[in-house]
């Protein structure tokens, strides 16, 4: 975000997004028509949208690392699932973080009925908290648990992992949202993976064991919570444990990841 620039309101953002939506079916249009000069200026203008968006997003804390204290800070759009931070094939900023930090993930929970249509394929997770086995079997990873409410009334729960040492890139998985993860290993070797790594929704065996910790809720998602495990706010919640997601219209159940490798046309 430039100095001069002040984080986007929710009728500055709407307002950004009803103007993207406009600019992308008038490109649509003009491309169907054969319209190029008109295709190209109605593309440069839904390019200029999105950036300015995602240039202006608030910038919001997620968690806390357990092995240093530093806080993690990411661009996200708290004021609904029809913004461009939520589409799967968005590159948003990648958050502020300390050397251990890993990777962020989340889930979302929307007290009741599944949100209404949105014109992009979405995928904000289950409606709970949920670790990815995988990666908290592997030695000194610690995943942190916060909450932030949303405008919409919902409730999103961002779930970062962090390392006491650097993990190799191949191990890691996409980011919230986002369902495919590109990654140059150490041999400079290029690859990507898919979303599909099974979750486990049994908090309490990993926070018996430390390799959960989690943020207050009151907290602002900047320190650490030093009580009992037994006392964990975002233990056994109310809410969908299996993937909620959207193809470009209502959103709806999906299933739950199963571990097998994806395929290009999967993702």
């Amino acid at each position: 975000m430039a100095p001069d620039e002040a984080p986007l309101t929710r009728e500055e953002r709407d307002a950004l997004m009803a103007a993207h939506v406009d600019a992308s079916a008038r490109r649509n249009r003009a491309a169907a028509a054969g319209q190029n000069d008109e295709a190209r200026a109605a593309t440069a203008e839904a390019r200029r949208l999105e950036g300015e968006y995602l240039r202006r997003l608030p910038w919001i804390a997620m968690g806390c690392c357990p092995h240093c204290g530093e806080v993690v800070r990411s661009p996200f759009d708290p004021f609904g699932l029809d913004g461009l931070w939520w589409r799967a094939g968005t590159l948003p900023a990648a958050p502020e973080a300390c050397g251990h930090f890993c990777v962020l993930v989340g889930a979302v929970n929307y007290g009741g009925e599944l949100p209404g249509p949105v014109p992009f394929e979405c995928h904000p997770g289950p409606e709970v908290p949920y670790v990815i086995p995988r990666l908290l079997s592997l030695p000194g990873v610690v995943a942190v648990i916060g909450r932030v409410p949303m405008e919409t009334g919902y409730t999103a729960y961002p779930i970062a992992y962090f390392a006491a040492r650097p993990l190799p890139a191949e191990v890691l998985v996409p980011s919230w949202g986002r369902v495919t993860y590109s990654y140059v290993d150490a041999s400079g070797r290029g690859g990507w993976k898919g979303a599909n790594d099974p979750w486990d929704f049994g908090l309490d065996p990993w926070l018996n064991s430390g390799k959960v910790r989690w943020c207050p809720p009151d907290s602002d998602n900047t320190t650490l919570s030093e009580e009992p495990p037994a006392a964990c706010p975002y233990r056994d919640l109310e809410g969908r444990r299996v993937r909620v997601l959207s193809r470009g219209g209502p959103f709806m159940e999906g299933g739950l990841p199963d571990g097998e490798p994806l395929q290009p046309v999967d993702a």
